[in-house]
C-alpha cells in the first residue's frame, strides 16, 4: 500500500466531466480515487483507505443503497 501525504477522497459519478471537474477541484489539497458507479466505488474502498467518498444518487444506473452504506462502513472501520 502505497504512503500517502494528503487525504483520499473517493469521487464516484457515471459521467466523464463530473469526474473531471471534481477531481480538479479537489486534487490541490487531496489524492482522489475515481468510480463510475457504486459497484466499482466499494471495490475500491476495500483495497484504499480514504476519508471521504463523493457520490451522485440520482444516476443513470440505479445506485444500489445498500452498496453506498457498504462503502461507508469501510471508511469506519
Amino acid at each position: 500500500m502505497e504512503v500517502r501525504t494528503k487525504p483520499l477522497i473517493l469521487v464516484v459519478d457515471d459521467q466523464a466531466t463530473i469526474i473531471r471537474i471534481m477531481t480538479s477541484i479537489l486534487q490541490p489539497t487531496y489524492d482522489v480515487c475515481v468510480a463510475t458507479s457504486g459497484k466499482k466505488a466499494l471495490e475500491v474502498a476495500r483495497t484504499q483507505r480514504q476519508r471521504l467518498f463523493l457520490e451522485k444518487i440520482a444516476s443513470n444506473e440505479v445506485t444500489d443503497l445498500s452498496e453506498i452504506r457498504q462503502t461507508a462502513q469501510l471508511l469506519l472501520e
